[in-house]
């Protein structure tokens, strides 16, 4: 079983994800661009944006796993910054296998982080996302409310995922 959380920044994906992991002792894949931009000492490229894309792939060992990200988000953080889509990209999305993607909702309020770019474009961001998770006919169930109310979605969602797999 493998489930990955989408969406805009500050959507509670780390949060839920995390939380969703420990809850049915499943391994948590991090989000690695954090790590990488704090690393970085530097602003940022396009190209950086394919290697952590590359590191993020690479973290997926597990048969099954929660991921704080996927390739869809690298994808439109790359066509937001270049205008443009990268066939390095595009090339992990599909590839990469996950049995359901738990879109989050950016329904709760704004946290300032310095890597943080959207505080006021989270909206049309998760249009984007829940279009382009259409456009590649991607399983997904939406994450909304508070954090209780995004714990309990993600929790039903998995425990329906075993139930149907069993």
């Amino acid at each position: 079983m493998k489930i990955a959380f989408t969406g805009p920044e500050c959507s509670g994906k780390s949060t839920t994800s995390k939380a969703l992991a420990q809850q049915f002792h499943i391994p948590w894949v991090r989000e690695h661009a954090r790590e990488h931009l704090v690393q970085l000492g530097r602003e940022y490229t396009p190209d950086d944006i394919i290697i952590i894309a590359q590191k993020q792939f690479a973290l997926w060992k597990e048969n099954t796993f929660v991921a704080d990200t996927e390739m869809l988000v690298c994808s439109i953080w790359y066509e937001e910054k270049t205008g443009k889509r990268s066939d390095e990209i595009e090339a992990l999305l599909r590839e990469q296998e996950f049995d359901i993607y738990l879109l989050c909702q950016p329904d709760i309020p704004w946290e300032f982080d310095e890597l943080r770019e959207n505080p006021d474009d989270r909206e049309r961001l998760f249009e984007i996302y829940k279009s382009r998770l259409e456009e590649h006919s991607l399983p997904y169930i939406l994450i909304k409310g508070d954090m209780k109310e995004r714990f309990t979605i993600a929790a039903e969602t998995v425990q329906d995922l075993v139930k149907n797999n069993h």
